[in-house]
């Protein structure tokens, strides 16, 4: 495989380009070792040496270095490798070394979020977004969709009493208010009914 050209990355390292398109991250170091230059041609087992010495070590210490900062979605995680310019091979090798010592968990990290911002939005809304980052839909299904009437009851007479109008347009703007958010037209029905018999 022939090395079409070198970019200049950030924190001293190359990315390679090789002539089928596929890219790699490489230290100036390691590339002046190996004398990586354009034109050069690699043959199969030099690049499978170059991935499992190099290039994986690099991606195994970049992924963690992620997240020792926050929690990410394996989808996340393999588009910052993307960007970085990590190989196919390597990003799955890295996302499996994640996963098998349980620092990448998809659902664990939609449990968490859920936890962190049920407050704010209702279940449904947070799963359609931890779907937009990339949390498959199989591992969404086993969260239970159900609201805690129990947590949303102060929100919502919170909102309800601050609301100026009639008994109806209060009423009103609080259902269209949490179902914007939402929950479901029927649970803050009752919940608004329940705060009316007190």
């Amino acid at each position: 495989m022939k090395i079409d050209r070198l970019e200049e990355g950030t924190s001293g390292k190359y990315i390679i380009h090789l002539e089928d398109g596929t890219t790699f991250p490489i230290g100036k170091k390691e590339s002046r070792n190996l004398e990586l230059v354009e034109g050069k041609d690699l043959s199969i087992d030099q690049l499978e040496w170059i991935y499992e010495e190099l290039v994986f070590p690099r991606g195994r210490n970049y992924l963690i270095y992620l997240l020792s900062s926050r929690d990410y979605t394996i989808k996340e995680i393999e588009e910052k490798f993307i960007k970085a310019g990590y190989p196919t091979t390597v990003i799955e090798q890295v996302i499996a070394y994640g996963v098998e010592k349980h620092y990448l968990d998809d659902l664990r990290y939609a449990e968490d979020y859920i936890r962190c911002h049920k407050g704010k939005k209702s279940i449904r809304q947070l799963c359609y977004l931890l779907e937009r980052k990339g949390i498959p839909s199989c591992l969404l299904q086993q969260i239970p969709l159900e609201d805690d009437k129990e947590e949303l009851m102060p929100m919502v007479k919170k909102y309800y009493e601050k609301k100026n109008g009639t008994p109806y347009e209060r009423k009103a703007k609080t259902c269209q208010y949490f179902v914007r958010k939402g929950y479901s037209f029927s649970l803050i029905k009752e919940l608004i009914w329940e705060l009316d018999e007190r």
